[in-house]
């Protein structure tokens, strides 16, 4: 049954945003008379006008929508840029009131439930939340887009797919540009995407009540609920959801799937390259990371109220460049191993926490949503951060002189001796003789597992216990997604062209890459339709059947989508064999992450 209410309060307005998938460690190591109009601007400012009729903004040839509050929205008309088809864009719809002053640093507040006489011009993208990386943005950016082939005159509603874009928790954007929902839209689904906090105005924590932090998180559970609330106005059925992200985006995908808060919000879960056991998705030193911030700025520190009431009163500008300046200073000194500076956290225990406990324990004792998943990674995840590194072999020094750095935080190890035998262990399996600092395979190799493949699979094998997993490694290396690179293997974030139309990617297209695409999207919006991605024989799909991961307890099934896809069992399983018995040995549970 669909959720009918649980908030609604925001004026008008609408934001954009620019996607970047490697984040923060490649930047460091790198919204008649009456009626308001709202028109996005790409600075994120707004213009109100009130119109004497509404024919000055309407022309009735464009799909106009009413929600549930009331508030009408004004979309305009597209076809898909392979197959002609035509769809409807609703884009910069807001779902919340807009984030700032006094309600910076605090989870998303509903907008009110009458907005009859709001109209929305929801014809292209609102301004992007503010990113790491950029001076532009805005903090009023909590809007959506609501993609959908049909919304009147329908005899059914369609499957929802709702994404949540990646880059470190740092950077990234729902835009059209970057996300273009074509070939989905191809498949008869609707899509939604949504903005979200970023960095510090997303992931602010003291590790009290003052700013228990997530507030990103708690902006994608009410795009989540606005979803159930208004989806059906455009044809969509709330109860036949699925969330699915990218990066810090799938990381963020496998939180939600842990917390009661969501419990009906969606009904299927695609994690792509990322999830809650990712040792980049929890960050360990919130409150550090404020005080760092707030002494830059000169803030009073005596209390965490303090800090956060300081940090109200600094403008977005300034706020940034102390982010930035902390932790760039800080580099050398933490260990991104272990972590990025702004990303989830543990909150203290209050209504509306999104995560209360470790992600392993949650996983381990059965705490997540019994539905469908499909789990995954790309063949050699490490090849863009491996490609920075290269720019500044130096930062890799700290490795050769400090072996104890590679043992992952997450094992626990505290006992010195016990530390340096485990990294040498770590060192002479990844490196050999040779120094770190010299290396290129054996970093990319470490990275890849280290980063993705071993939290990934532990998982996937984790949540297989207590609901059905459909597991794929992407190994489909082709101009598409990875340009003319020598290097083999497919790089993070590198499937994305093979969902999304991106509009950017001048890469060449080629026949295979082309079959590959549909294969992706056929598999992503079966699973969106039927709950399983090989429903019934298919010749695109080479009438092969994806298994389910833990079909019995001495194997891990998966789908491997290469130039043909085959069903197979155990992916890396010598890598990830060699990081469990590390763990088994070694590891002190309770685990952080994996």
């Amino acid at each position: 049954m669909c959720i009918k209410s649980v908030y609604r309060n925001r004026a008008c307005n609408v934001f954009m945003m620019n996607v970047e998938c490697l984040g923060l460690f490649l930047i460091t190591i790198g919204a008649l008379t009456g009626v308001n109009v709202c028109l996005s601007q790409r600075d994120g400012s707004r213009v109100s006008k009130k119109f004497s009729a509404p024919s000055k903004v309407i022309d009735y040839q464009q799909p106009v929508v009413n929600i549930k509050s009331g508030m009408t929205i004004v979309g305009r008309v597209n076809k898909t840029v392979d197959e002609q088809k035509t769809y409807f864009t609703f884009r910069a719809i807001p779902f919340a009131l807009p984030p700032i002053k006094e309600l910076r640093f605090k989870p998303p507040v509903a907008l009110p439930g009458n907005l009859s006489d709001q109209l929305v011009n929801a014809t292209r993208d609102a301004a992007r939340c503010i990113e790491f990386n950029s001076t532009g943005g805005s903090e009023d950016c909590l809007y959506l887009n609501v993609y959908t082939p049909q919304f009147k005159n329908s005899s059914k509603l369609r499957p929802v797919m709702v994404w949540i874009y990646g880059g470190a928790f740092i950077v990234g954007n729902s835009d059209y540009s970057s996300y273009g929902p074509d070939y989905l839209i191809n498949q008869d689904v609707i899509v939604v995407t949504f903005n979200y906090r970023l960095g510090i105005f997303g992931f602010l924590s003291t590790e009290d009540y003052a700013s228990p932090g997530n507030y990103g998180l708690k902006d994608q559970i009410m795009a989540l609920r606005w979803v159930q609330e208004n989806i059906e106005y455009f044809g969509g059925n709330c109860s036949k959801v699925t969330l699915f992200g990218e990066s810090a985006g799938s990381a963020s995908v496998s939180y939600l799937t842990q917390t009661p808060l969501t419990k009906g919000l969606f009904q299927r879960a695609i994690m792509e390259s990322g999830t809650s056991l990712n040792s980049w998705a929890l960050t360990l030193n919130g409150r550090l990371i404020t005080l760092r911030i707030a002494n830059i700025l000169r803030i009073n520190t005596h209390s965490s109220l303090a800090i956060v009431e300081g940090l109200k009163k600094v403008n977005a500008a300034k706020l940034q460049e102390a982010t930035l300046s902390s932790f760039l200073d800080d580099t050398l000194e933490d260990n991104l191993l272990n972590g990025l500076p702004f990303g989830p956290t543990i909150e203290p225990i209050h209504p509306g926490a999104v995560v209360v406990n470790y992600s392993y324990e949650q996983l381990q004792n059965g705490l997540l949503h019994n539905i469908p998943y499909i789990i995954g990674y790309n063949s050699l995840e490490g090849i863009p951060f491996v490609d920075m590194l290269n720019r500044i072999r130096w930062y890799l020094i700290q490795y050769d002189l400090a072996p104890t750095r590679l043992v992952p935080a997450s094992m626990n190890v505290y006992d010195s001796p016990t530390k340096v035998n485990v990294s040498l262990i770590i060192k002479h399996h990844y490196y050999g003789k040779t120094p770190i600092t010299l290396s290129e395979d054996s970093l990319l190799q470490f990275t890849s597992d280290d980063q993705f493949v071993r939290p990934i699979l532990e998982a996937a094998t984790l949540y297989s216990q207590s609901a059905p997993v459909y597991l794929y490694k992407f190994s489909y290396q082709g101009s598409l997604g990875s340009g003319k690179r020598k290097q083999r293997g497919v790089g993070h974030a590198e499937e994305l062209p093979y969902i999304w139309r991106i509009a950017n990617n001048y890469n060449k297209v080629t026949p295979r890459d082309i079959v590959t695409r549909k294969r992706m999207v056929t598999l992503w919006t079966n699973f969106a339709k039927y709950g399983n991605p090989t429903p019934a024989p298919d010749t695109l799909l080479q009438n092969v059947s994806w298994p389910i991961a833990h079909e019995n307890e001495f194997s891990l099934r998966y789908l491997n989508i290469n130039v043909t896809l085959n069903a197979s069992a155990d992916p890396n399983w010598k890598s990830f064999l060699f990081w469990t018995d590390l763990f088994k040995k070694y590891g002190n549970p309770p685990f952080v992450t994996y």
